[in-house]
């Protein structure tokens, strides 16, 4: 049986790139290699990743990833899909409580 599900997304970043993604439910935002600054619109706290670490937004806000040093960035859905097309930025969400830091 063949799975045409949509497969995660993955993004090199240099210092400064930025991310900008409309919606932040759902998505995990995965780090490979390096540190990126994910940041929730209208939330106080940011959420550092190191690599091997991911965040799973839980809030219909913009989200903002970029990175500190060169890295790698995997955006996927929490059912393994991804909501990105070829040459599109899809968006991830953060929860209202702490974030959720989990080993990929």
């Amino acid at each position: 049986m063949r799975d045409d599900r949509p497969r995660a997304k993955v993004f090199e970043l240099v210092p400064r790139h930025v991310l900008r993604l409309p919606d932040a439910d759902g998505l995990v935002v995965s780090c490979r290699s390096g540190t990126i600054w994910i940041t929730i619109d209208h939330d106080p706290c940011d959420v550092v990743l190191d690599a091997g670490q991911r965040y799973v937004g839980r809030v219909h806000r913009p989200m903002i990833v970029s990175a500190f040093e060169r890295s790698c960035v995997e955006l996927s859905t929490e059912d393994g899909g991804s909501r990105f097309e070829h040459g599109r930025q899809g968006a991830p969400r953060r929860p209202a409580s702490s974030p959720r830091l989990q080993p990929a």
